[in-house]
């Protein structure tokens, strides 16, 4: 009998257009047993398309522990939605097995999902030493990080990811990740764990036991990684998985030494994360020599009163200077934003709107504010009394019944249905379509027509 059984839920998204992604938390935590010289084995049951029934047949009676990790590519906007199908599984369960369900929505609220699914265990924090301790005595929920325990102490050396536990043929990137490319083959690694900020609408921190924190991972071992990646599988497109991979220029110039020598490094496609008050122009020309060739900023608005109530206080002259400067690196944007957040109005919205427009950024996430729980957003929402959905699904970002945060001058309907038409009104333009063809090819281009066919809530 295999000790422990790492399980990703299946909540596939069900556009055509969307990434298929390496089950990294399952990893971590696979990689982390293993070399306590436990037996591992993870079912990434989203890369194979897997039905829960399907799921539990390739689980039951196998394993001493199954660990269900709750988390996705996105950790705040995924996490609670997937909620959904990390339920239907355990339902799927009989009672003789040893389960846990790990992530950051059972972390957020420990209580309530022990109460309200089928599973022994709830592990609040991100899970590494309580699955260890749980699997050493089992039967004991005396144990760091098993609540109603407080969180487990943070490991300090951190996991490499296990490619060879992966279905590594399955994983495909984004359409905006392989624009002019084969969106397959497709792989990920990371530099460090966390984030220091305490944005109102994310809830990452509940990984890290509640607290803003990040922990950086020896830069050489993701070097090596992407080495595997590339020499292996033949990965180009890949992802760093940090939340914030650009946080300060010690860090980049560390994997700019490591990168910009191999002779692979001008065939990459790499995608991460930036912020704009950490980033600087030689810092972006750094990435781009280390094979960076997408970057994520979340510019969330462009009103400074409701950025600022998000935690963010850059102002948009340094927003400009930005861009300008991530251009001159050759470095393609992906723009978030974030309609509904407290104050905002149709006015503060529509500004937002225009600037993308005028940007004419290579992609543009939209996202509704959502009251994820583990969230300023969220707590705030109790405090005041806003009435919330406890259906998880309801705060997936293009479910059906979508419905984020109302503002003092708006309903949530009304954002939501100026979300789904901005998303419309910005790929539809004549000069972000030409754009596109010119900068990534025509397929490029076909693909933004066809992905504006798509109803992502139909």
């Amino acid at each position: 009998m295999i000790d422990l059984i790492v399980v990703n839920p299946n909540y596939r998204n069900s556009s055509p257009f969307g990434a298929v992604e390496p089950a990294f938390r399952c990893g971590l935590l696979a990689s982390y047993i293993l070399v306590k010289g436990l037996s591992v084995e993870i079912v990434d049951a989203e890369a194979e398309n897997l039905t829960a029934s399907e799921t539990a047949e390739r689980i039951k009676g196998r394993a001493r522990l199954i660990a269900v990790v709750v988390q996705g590519a996105n950790p705040s906007a995924q996490a609670t939605p997937k909620m959904v199908a990390a339920g239907a599984l355990l339902d799927k369960l009989d009672s003789r097995e040893n389960t846990i369900l790990i992530g950051m929505h059972p972390s957020a609220l420990p209580q309530h999902t022990l109460l309200s699914e089928n599973v022994d265990f709830v592990c609040v924090g991100e899970g590494f030493t309580s699955v260890e301790q749980l699997l050493n005595e089992v039967k004991t929920r005396d144990i760091p990080g098993i609540f109603p325990n407080e969180p487990a102490e943070l490991i300090e050396k951190l996991p490499d990811i296990p490619f060879e536990l992966l279905p590594m043929d399955l994983y495909q990137a984004h359409n905006w990740h392989s624009m002019g490319r084969k969106n397959k083959p497709y792989g990920v690694s990371y530099t460090s764990l966390g984030c220091p900020y305490n944005c109102s609408y994310c809830n990452i921190k509940h990984t890290s036991n509640g607290k803003p924190n990040i922990r950086f991972r020896d830069m050489l071992s993701t070097a090596e990684e992407i080495d595997w990646l590339y020499f292996k599988y033949g990965i180009t497109n890949i992802k760093i998985m940090d939340e914030l991979f650009a946080i300060n220029d010690k860090r980049v110039d560390e994997f700019y030494k490591l990168m910009k020598d191999r002779e692979y490094a001008s065939e990459l496609n790499i995608f991460t994360n930036g912020r704009v008050d950490t980033v600087n122009p030689e810092m972006l020309k750094k990435m781009y020599a280390s094979g960076v060739r997408w970057i994520c900023y979340g510019f969330e608005s462009v009103d400074a009163h409701v950025l600022g109530k998000a935690g963010k206080t850059y102002s948009q002259q340094l927003v400009e200077e930005v861009i300008d400067a991530t251009r001159e690196a050759g470095i393609n944007i992906i723009a978030n934003f974030i309609f509904g957040l407290p104050d905002d109005t149709y006015e503060s919205m529509q500004a937002t709107l225009d600037m993308a427009k005028r940007h004419n950024f290579e992609y543009f996430n939209l996202y509704v504010a959502m009251t994820y729980p583990g969230t300023e957003l969220y707590d705030e929402a109790i405090k005041q009394g806003i009435e919330m959905s406890t259906n998880w699904e309801d705060y997936g970002q293009y479910s059906p019944n979508t419905m984020g945060l109302p503002t003092k001058y708006l309903t949530a309907k009304q954002i939501r249905d100026f979300r789904d038409k901005s998303f419309i009104e910005y790929y539809d333009r004549p000069e972000y379509k030409e754009m596109i063809a010119e900068k990534f090819g025509d397929k490029a281009a076909e693909d933004i027509e066809r992905m504006l066919e798509w109803n992502p809530r139909s």
